[in-house]
C-alpha cells in the first residue's frame, strides 16, 4: 500500500473513531485497533490509537468540564497506573502476530459480553468495583491500547446524568491516555516512525468530533452502540483468522 493511501486511510479511520467516541462516549481506540492493524504495523497502530484516544478525550473533557466528579475519578486512575505499568512490562516481547489475534479475540469477546452480559449485570460503584476497572483497564491499554470497556461499565453505574457520566469518563482516558504514552516513551516501547500518521490521526479527529458533537443530544445511542459492537465482531474475526 502506498504511504500516500495508507495517510488517507488513517484520516477516515481516525474521523470515525472520533465520531463514535463524541456520540457514544467510546470508541477511538476500538475503531481504531479494529481497522489500521489491517493495514498498519502493530507498533505504528498502537501509537495512533493511543495519541488518537488521548485527543478526543481531551476534547471531550474541555467541553464537559462543568460536570466533573472529581471523587470519582482518583481510585481507578491510581490503579488504572498499576494495571499499565504492568502490562507494559509483561506485554514487551509479545510478537506483532500474536499481538494482533490476541486483539482480534479480545474484540469478540468484547461485543459478546456487550450484546448478551452487559445489560444483565450490574457493578457497583464502590471502591472495590473502581479499582478493578482501574487496573484491568490499565492492563487492556497497556497490551491492545484500548482501555474503555471496564471504564464504561463503572462509570455507566455511576450516573444517571448522561452529561456526568461522559464529563467523568472522559477525564479518566484523558489522564489515562497520557499515562500510557509517557509509559510507554520512557520504557522505550514507543514507534517513532508513526509520526507522519499521527498528522492524518489529528485531522481526521477534528472531521469525526464535529458531526460527533451535532448528533450526542439527538441519536439514540443503544441502537448507535450495537452497530459498533457488531463491527468490533467482524474486525475481531479477521484478525484472528489473518494475524
Amino acid at each position: 500500500m502506498s504511504p500516500v493511501l495508507a495517510f488517507i486511510l488513517v484520516i477516515l479511520v481516525c474521523a470515525a473513531g472520533s465520531f463514535v467516541q463524541t456520540v457514544a462516549s467510546f470508541g477511538t481506540n476500538i475503531i481504531v485497533m479494529a481497522l489500521l492493524p489491517l493495514f498498519l504495523p502493530t507498533g505504528v497502530s498502537l501509537a495512533v490509537a493511543l495519541v488518537g484516544g488521548f485527543v478526543t478525550s481531551t476534547v471531550l473533557t474541555i467541553r464537559f468540564r462543568k460536570q466533573i466528579c472529581w471523587k470519582h475519578i482518583v481510585l481507578p486512575m491510581v490503579f488504572s497506573v498499576i494495571g499499565t505499568v504492568g502490562g507494559l512490562i509483561m506485554g514487551a516481547g509479545v510478537s506483532s502476530s500474536l499481538l494482533k489475534r490476541m486483539l482480534g479475540v479480545l474484540l469478540v469477546l468484547m461485543a459478546i459480553w456487550q450484546f448478551r452480559f452487559a445489560a444483565r449485570v450490574r457493578i457497583p460503584a464502590n471502591s472495590l468495583s473502581g479499582g478493578i476497572a482501574g487496573i484491568v483497564s490499565g492492563l487492556l491499554g497497556a497490551f491492545f491500547s484500548i482501555s474503555a470497556p471496564p471504564l464504561v461499565l463503572y462509570y455507566s453505574n455511576a450516573y444517571d446524568d448522561k452529561q456526568r457520566y461522559m464529563a467523568t469518563l472522559q477525564t479518566v482516558f484523558c489522564i489515562q491516555g497520557l499515562s500510557i504514552i509517557v509509559a510507554r516513551m520512557g520504557l522505550a516501547q514507543w514507534t517513532w516512525s508513526s509520526w507522519p500518521y499521527l498528522i492524518a490521526c489529528l485531522i481526521g479527529l477534528a472531521l469525526g468530533n464535529v458531526p460527533g458533537k451535532l448528533v450526542f443530544d439527538k441519536l439514540d445511542t443503544g441502537k448507535f452502540k450495537i452497530g459498533v459492537y457488531i463491527f468490533m465482531a467482524i474486525a475481531g474475526i479477521y484478525m484472528i483468522i489473518t494475524g
